[in-house]
């Protein structure tokens, strides 16, 4: 019994460090956090980030087919992947497989794609050689809004602070012309009916649609930190 927590305790510790090696190397590559920084917040030795983002490594890991992407366009995924995140746009695994054709579609070579599009084999492979991602199921910013907090907001106005620090956009806050806050709402066309007139002791009342039960009409507002408003952009339905 004692041998079995044992292993089961090593399989564990080795997870959490592989975990922890791939986080390193993708702070060094999004350029968040030098080698060193990287490697002292996640308590790591340098000598072993640095050997699994050698060559080395590489070609003693390569199992199957290679990459349809080069490692460096590949990281330029997970860097597009991590940037949409901090941005409140998670990537659904669609999404990322779209993206990828139409890189593909711009910089043609051969692939087993039909179309220039991975499927789910690829994809598969693609989370087991970033084992810094995973699957989730996304809550939504109007049900979040319901319980959301002070902290909270102050903590989302930080992030967005350190978001731009990063990418030395920080000025923008200098200029109230340049902020603004943008919100849209949706009319439907066909709003369910609470109460309708209908002979007493009917067992069913229907109602005959005379649109599509969820076609809309989406408004966008904004307003600028200055005062600004902006114009409303309206987005009709569209037709097939």
């Amino acid at each position: 019994m004692g041998k079995i927590t044992k292993r089961r305790a090593s399989i564990s510790a080795k997870k959490h460090t592989d975990e922890a090696i791939q986080k390193c190397i993708q702070y060094v590559r999004s350029g968040k956090k030098s080698m060193y920084a990287a490697c002292k917040m996640l308590k790591l030795p340098m000598s072993t980030v640095r050997y699994r983002m050698s060559d080395r490594w590489k070609q003693k890991n390569v199992s199957g087919p290679r990459s349809v992407l080069t490692q460096e366009e590949e990281q330029k995924m997970v860097i597009w992947l991590i940037g949409m995140q901090e941005r409140g746009f998670p990537v659904t695994r669609s999404t990322l497989r779209f993206k990828v054709a139409e890189f593909l579609s711009s910089d043609p070579r051969e692939t087993p794609f039909k179309n220039n599009r991975p499927g789910r084999k690829w994809f598969a492979a693609f989370m087991r050689r970033n084992p810094g991602f995973s699957l989730r199921a996304p809550e939504t910013v109007s049900s979040a809004s319901a319980r959301v907090s002070e902290e909270d907001i102050r903590g989302w106005f930080q992030h967005i602070k350190e978001w731009l620090a990063k990418n030395d956009m920080l000025h923008i806050l200098d200029c109230p012309d340049r902020v603004f806050n943008g919100d849209e709402t949706s009319f439907y066309l066909h709003p369910k009916t609470k109460e309708v007139i209908a002979r007493t002791g009917s067992r069913n009342v229907y109602e005959v649609e005379q649109a599509v039960a969820k076609q809309n009409v989406t408004v966008m507002f904004a307003f600028g930190a200055s005062g600004t408003v902006v114009h409303p952009h309206v987005i009709l339905s569209g037709k097939g």
